[in-house]
């Protein structure tokens, strides 16, 4: 059961700002992004009951929150889709089908490449890893299949990880960014896969 983070490759655009020294990495990914300060959130549901209807996800969007205000970011509600920084939205799996989602698919974060902006190229280990702004909209898509609100609660977070940043997974079994959904253990980040994005905030906010 996989999660999927968008095919994307936002390296070489309009790199603006000088190169950045890495002290960590966690990710399979040779890019990371960053969005904010100011982060304004909109959700919404097709799903009328289960785990995954708009007050469900109101209340896991708002733990994933409480981790990331600690970067600097400031959240806040947003009544409208129409100029909401991440649309988040709960999706039956009809719904799902007819986007195009296999049935191992719980999760997806869609950030269109007109909301990416390159600002800069890090060095990791003498290896660069290019960084881009999140400067528009992005959506995530939270597909009910039946399970339970502590799995949909961790995939939630997992997937609004991805909206602030966090491109790619961490292979490291039970971790948030695991690849896998049955292989998310937590609702909270680890040490590593914090420190991945905190640096290139403190560096960039």
């Amino acid at each position: 059961m996989l999660l999927f983070t968008p095919a994307i490759d936002s390296a070489g655009l309009g790199i603006t700002r000088a190169q950045q020294n890495l002290q960590y990495w966690a990710s399979s990914a040779d890019k990371v992004y960053f969005r904010g300060p100011y982060v304004s959130v909109y959700y919404t549901s097709l799903c009328s009951s289960g785990n995954l209807t708009a007050s469900k996800i109101r209340g896991y969007i708002a733990t994933a929150e409480t981790t990331w205000s600690s970067l600097g970011l400031s959240f806040s509600w947003s009544s409208t889709q129409n100029g909401a920084d991440i649309t988040v939205k709960g999706i039956d799996e009809t719904t799902a089908g007819n986007m195009g989602y296999d049935y191992y698919v719980y999760g997806y974060t869609d950030i269109p490449s007109e909301s990416l902006e390159g600002v800069g190229v890090g060095n990791y280990n003498g290896t660069p890893k290019y960084i881009s702004e999140i400067t528009g909209a992005t959506f995530i898509y939270l597909i009910d299949r039946g399970k339970d609100s502590t799995f949909c609660n961790r995939i939630a977070i997992h997937e609004f990880t991805h909206s602030l940043g966090y491109y790619g997974h961490y292979n490291v079994y039970g971790s948030l960014m695991y690849s896998e959904a049955d292989g998310i253990l937590t609702g909270a980040l680890s040490t590593n896969e914090r420190n991945h994005l905190k640096q290139i905030y403190d560096y960039q906010l």
